[in-house]
């Protein structure tokens, strides 16, 4: 495991790994569309990857580090809004602040009598009331393991695979009291470190702050497990 002082160090260090030390994979699809013959989406991958960032408080920085713009910014100050509201929306109205990215994604939804577009899943639907439930937990029982929230749907996901149809690249995160601080660990199964890494971990990071406000204690650690962890061959063109 990588062990990192702050985000800015992470993202300087994780983003240079992928590029000089990732293994060359062809894929197949990406998301849910097919990209066997686009040689844009040749891939640098690296397998079973873990890190800790010790000081994640300067998360800002994993933004900063990406070249992020204003608008991608605001992007994710109201997609995390959207993730603990406990409203479970989908589509909500976030994703319009990037809307060149998400739109593609949209499908038709399913309400009766009405035309509706939604997103195969969102993290607002998914999260749903865990968040507040695992908080109520850890103020009755601080030193509890059980602080789990699971963005994986077994009865839903697993009948998507294989490209049928988008499924979620996070799995669960958990929240951790130890020596009177929050820790968090984020399991994810795919990660694309040039478009959605330092977002997705901007998001865990937000979630920690959001928790340790909730408590009344500091944030501690933040922990990362990457089933995949890759570039495509699009996104690294004239960076390394």
């Amino acid at each position: 495991m990588r062990i990192f002082k702050n985000c800015k160090e992470a993202a300087s260090e994780i983003k240079r790994e992928v590029a000089e030390m990732g293994k060359e994979v062809k894929l197949n699809t990406y998301q849910d569309k097919n990209i066997e013959e686009n040689p844009d989406f040749f891939t640098r991958e690296l397998i079973a990857y873990s890190y800790m960032i010790c000081e994640p408080k300067d998360k800002d920085n994993l933004l900063k580090a990406f070249n992020k713009t204003e608008r991608e910014i605001e992007w994710a100050r109201e997609e995390f809004k959207e993730r603990i509201s406990q409203q479970k929306l989908n589509p909500g109205k976030a994703w319009k602040l990037r809307e060149s990215i998400w739109k593609e994604f949209l499908y038709p939804g399913h309400e009766e009598n009405a035309y509706t577009e939604e997103f195969a899943y969102t993290y607002s639907e998914r999260i749903g009331d865990q968040l507040e439930k695992v908080i109520n937990m850890l103020k009755e029982n601080p030193h509890s393991r059980n602080g789990i929230i699971s963005i994986w749907d077994r009865e839903i996901d697993n009948n998507r695979i294989g490209g049928k149809m988008r499924v979620p690249c996070s799995m669960d995160y958990q929240l951790l009291i130890r020596n009177n601080k929050i820790h968090l660990i984020y399991h994810i199964r795919s990660n694309d470190v040039m478009a959605h890494w330092c977002f997705d971990v901007w998001m865990a990071i937000s979630m920690m702050e959001y928790v340790s406000g909730k408590l009344g204690i500091e944030i501690g650690n933040f922990y990362q497990f990457i089933g995949s962890l890759h570039a495509y061959q699009k996104d690294l063109k004239g960076i390394f």
